[in-house]
């Protein structure tokens, strides 16, 4: 009798126990199927375990905060580190609190703003830690990987495509740079699927910078787009500030402003001084403007100045009413 009740107490906790295992090590819920897009999440110093069970529950990365809190529970010594993260499929809890407390899959998010030249890329991801912008800088002089599309292309400027890109430990200058340039291309493919101008690819491209530097309002970009194609077809200079300005930095002389001088300084980006466009994009610009490059709004526009407000510009067909448009300006700034 003794042995029947001592055979059923050790199958009950042995059931107890099977069930507990399954509880905190079997994935229910969403299937462990590859998220549309990885989900990241910043682990604080000085989060509770509570509050990191809520956000990975909250996010479907585990389907129960319980149970990672009761892996917690089993495992105090352990210390959960602080960091980013990046996940790319469900996973149990148990896989969860392995992943935060060997820091495994941490990711330091680096956010590239649409119009950021290749040097101000690289101020960026060095400040990761994870390399120097000498080294970000050299590993944009292969263009190997754009060079059967764009021939003509020197170095990565324009390639690089803005986006919030998650680095890692094994991150290397040449793998960010190829992520970057992946991602241009696809973007690059989708805008001029369909593109009306008949400028060459690596031509739209140096337009599209030009666009992304000359205005922050989406609305226009197709107009700013408009009044360079008008111009090119009509053999008038582009006179594009901001190539300007990039030609200078290129070569360390930029002085934080544009001067009058500036403007006939002989560099090749100098679109005072030389016709047609620049040797090369100034920017890496953003999906909107590669669009606008591609599809430039139907206008007369020759000229445009920025409004005294601030709120975008003021186009004209004309040099009589673009004078009109500049004298409105300076009188705004109280010239």
């Amino acid at each position: 009798m003794r042995f029947r009740i001592a055979a059923i107490v050790i199958l009950v906790v042995l059931a107890g126990g099977g069930a507990v295992c399954a509880w905190l090590f079997i994935p229910f819920g969403p299937a462990a199927e590859d998220f549309r897009e990885p989900i990241a999440i910043e682990i604080k110093r000085g989060t509770s375990t509570r509050t990191i069970a809520e956000e990975l529950e909250g996010k479907e990365i585990i389907t129960s905060k319980w149970r990672f809190l009761a892996i917690r529970a089993l495992r105090r010594s352990d210390t959960l580190m602080a960091g980013y993260y990046r996940f790319a499929r469900p996973m149990t809890a148990w896989d969860a609190f392995e992943a935060l407390r060997e820091g495994s899959v941490r990711y330091y998010p680096v956010t590239i703003p649409e119009g950021f030249n290749r040097f101000e890329i690289a101020e960026a991801v060095s400040a990761t830690g994870l390399m120097s912008k000498q080294e970000f800088v050299a590993a944009t002089d292969d263009v190997s990987m754009v060079k059967e599309q764009f021939p003509e292309a020197r170095n990565l400027e324009g390639f690089l495509f803005p986006d919030t890109y998650y680095l890692d430990e094994t991150s290397t200058p040449a793998k960010v740079v190829a992520t970057m340039t992946e991602q241009f291309r696809t973007v690059f493919r989708e805008a001029t699927r369909q593109a009306s101008s008949d400028l060459k690819p690596y031509q739209l491209l140096i337009l599209a910078s030009m666009i992304e530097k000359e205005t922050s309002e989406s609305e226009e970009h197709d107009v700013v787009s408009s009044v360079f194609q008008n111009r090119l077809r009509l053999r008038m200079p582009m006179q594009c500030d901001p190539t300007v300005i990039y030609g200078l930095m290129v070569e360390d002389r930029y002085r934080g402003r544009l001067l009058t001088a500036d403007l006939e300084d002989p560099h090749p980006y100098n679109t005072y001084v030389h016709g047609g466009l620049p040797p090369g994009p100034i920017a890496n610009p953003g999906r909107k403007a590669l669009l606008a490059a591609a599809k430039p709004a139907e206008t007369g526009f020759l000229f445009f100045v920025a409004k005294g407000d601030g709120a975008g510009h003021v186009f004209s067909k004309d040099l009589i009413a673009h004078n009109r448009a500049v004298a409105a300006y300076r009188r705004s700034l109280g010239r």
